[in-house]
């Protein structure tokens, strides 16, 4: 009975917390997926990941398991794993700026596919509902010219 506390305390003392970043996360589901994908692996304790910072968490054996694992578990439950970064980020480092600008770059990105969506949007609707001298079938394909930009392209995302 004593070696097998000593056992399960050595085991406790063997590991290792560590945290990185996972990319590709839009929704809850997302986080349960990858949660469940690195809990599987042999050797990790508990797995968290957080949507709001796009981190996860793992508690895990470095004898059984390591980071290339985690990799390969993440990217095939479909997403990636971001690069390291240092543990402290104070404004004006290169980490931090790099991070900002690119959702500053993901903002600018939506901003201009909902703009063109809403225009096309608009002009199907208007297109709909104008009195025109033609007849409305033979609109039909210009108004799936312009839907399918916007369903395939502004809303690829979702």
């Amino acid at each position: 009975m004593a070696a097998e506390l000593k056992s399960d305390q050595q085991q406790v003392e063997r590991e290792v917390e560590v945290s990185f970043p996972v990319t590709g996360m839009t929704c809850a589901s997302c986080v349960r997926r990858i949660e469940r994908a690195l809990g599987k692996l042999d050797g990790v304790e508990s797995a968290t990941v957080n949507l709001a910072t796009e981190k996860a968490t793992v508690h895990y054996v470095p004898d059984l398991v390591g980071r290339e694992d985690f990799k390969r578990a993440v990217e095939k439950a479909g997403y990636a794993l971001g690069e390291d970064e240092p543990t402290a980020q104070e404004p004006g480092s290169g980490v931090a700026d790099r991070e900002a600008e690119e959702r500053r770059r993901e903002v600018r990105d939506l901003k201009i596919r909902f703009s063109l969506s809403l225009a096309a949007g608009a002009a199907i609707m208007g297109l709909m509902f104008m009195p025109l001298p033609v007849a409305h079938t033979s609109l039909f394909l210009p108004m799936l010219l312009l839907a399918t930009p916007v369903q395939f392209w502004a809303g690829w995302g979702f």
